[in-house]
């Protein structure tokens, strides 16, 4: 599925979002009505190499460092039992996409509690891997990649609407200048994306270290535009100095160590 040179990849990539894009949320229709399947499999492409660096095994994935797994190529997170960290989970958000929009497709029983994790522990998690207990909802990702994809898109475009709408008038203004510069680009366009489904919206309040948050509406406030500024280049810019200053105000210094690969990632763009 994911055998394409790579240039041409990130050509429909970008011109799949852009259409995508477009589509009203309120009145989403079937995905094959918006893009074909092959156009949402490009795009999923891109998000599974940044999340996934293309290996169907990190489908499944529990970082060492986190409390939570990670799965799909979006690398959503779904919190376990009585697990409350201040990020946002986004797996059962995407399981009722899934629900409310593709109800053919039927979810595997094993995470069919939009809830909670099932799992309560990295061991756990893995050994259940290891033993094959998890290759139902292995299978189930792989044939949703595109669906996984369509998700992102839409749970963009749905969200920095709203954000936008909450902010006060004169930093709306400047905000929407911004998104619209960097949705002049396709790369812009991908960029904006790929953040708020990488780190956040910046929107909430528990999203925060000692009060300073590290999502796309942060990213935004600090690019530093004029009528000559590139605009990819200064989110870039402003990415890597949120993404620095979130390692600096973390209480777990090892946060540090993902600061190589988030910085290759933000590059990419």
């Amino acid at each position: 599925m994911f055998n394409f040179h790579k240039r041409f990849v990130e050509q429909v990539i970008f011109s799949s979002i852009l259409a995508l894009s477009t589509v009203s949320v309120s009145a989403l229709e079937p995905i094959d009505s918006i893009q074909s399947q092959t156009n949402l499999s490009l795009l999923a492409e891109k998000i599974y190499q940044n999340e996934c660096h293309s290996n169907s095994e990190n489908l499944l994935f529990w970082s060492e460092y986190e409390a939570f797994p990670s799965l799909g190529l979006g690398h959503f997170i779904w919190f376990p039992k009585n697990s409350t960290p201040p990020f946002e989970q986004t797996f059962p958000e995407f399981l009722r996409f899934v629900q409310v929009h593709y109800p053919e497709i039927p979810i595997p029983v094993l995470v069919a509690n939009f809830q909670n994790s099932p799992w309560h522990s990295r061991k756990q998690f893995y050994e259940l891997k290891k033993r094959g207990r998890l290759e139902v909802l292995q299978e189930f990702l792989e044939q949703t990649l595109s669906i996984q994809a369509n998700f992102i898109v839409h749970r963009f475009e749905q969200k920095i609407i709203s954000l936008v709408e909450t902010l006060p008038d004169v930093k709306r203004r400047v905000i929407e200048q911004k998104i619209k510069r960097l949705k002049s680009s396709d790369a812009g366009l991908f960029a904006l994306i790929d953040y708020a489904n990488f780190k956040g919206f910046g929107d909430r309040s528990k999203e925060r270290y000692q009060g300073v948050g590290w999502g796309l509406l942060q990213v935004l406030d600090g690019m530093r535009l004029t009528a000559e500024s590139n605009a990819l280049a200064e989110f870039k810019r402003s990415a890597k100095f949120v993404l620095q200053r979130r390692i600096q105000h973390s209480k777990n210094q090892k946060e540090n160590v993902w600061k190589a690969g988030w910085f290759k990632r933000i590059d990419a763009y």
